[in-house]
């Protein structure tokens, strides 16, 4: 994350958070010097907005890949699946 951070190139700084997921510390974070505000003391937890999609896309694609999960399943149960009006 450190690396990430003070990386001053667009390209390698962009190459990092494609294969970590992480794109640098929240401009929440900077609001403590201001105003200490403290972002894990002062926000609500929210899991949704907070699942790193790189991460699970990966993940997914590792499972599928390994044989862990029959990507024959994934892909029946994802036809059969309630999509909202626009798909």
């Amino acid at each position: 994350m450190t690396a990430i951070d003070t990386e001053d190139r667009p390209t390698v700084r962009a190459q990092l958070s494609r294969n970590s997921g992480y794109t640098g510390v929240s401009i929440l974070h900077r609001l403590y010097k201001l105003y200490k505000f403290n972002v894990f003391n002062n926000l609500v937890y929210d899991v949704m907005h907070n699942i790193p999609l790189s991460v699970v896309a990966r993940q997914g694609k590792n499972w599928v890949d390994g044989e862990v999960i029959d990507k024959d399943v994934v892909e029946e149960r994802l036809k059969s699946f309630p999509w909202t009006a626009g798909r």
